[in-house]
């Protein structure tokens, strides 16, 4: 097996991957955080207007027509069967 060369280039690489990851992260991070500071306020707001109710176990009462679902992600896009 060869020996690792590092060299500059290399080194300059491996920065800017770790580089570019951790600004992918913050950004995630503050996309995330955007939604839930906009995600209580409506929540409140449909909890007060009675337009959305939350029964006794903390569950969601869906009102008439309204579906329910889930995500594992805060995209718009639908998840591909990959994912």
């Amino acid at each position: 097996m060869p020996a690792l060369r590092i060299t500059r280039q290399t080194t300059l690489g491996f920065m800017f991957v770790l580089i570019f990851r951790e600004s992918f992260q913050r950004a995630q991070n503050g996309r995330t955080e955007a939604f839930q500071k906009v995600q209580g306020p409506i929540l409140r707001y449909l909890v007060m207007t009675r337009q959305m109710r939350i029964g006794a176990e903390a569950k969601l009462k869906p009102i008439p027509g309204m579906v329910v679902g889930t995500t594992s992600t805060l995209s718009y896009r639908q998840a591909s069967a990959s994912e």
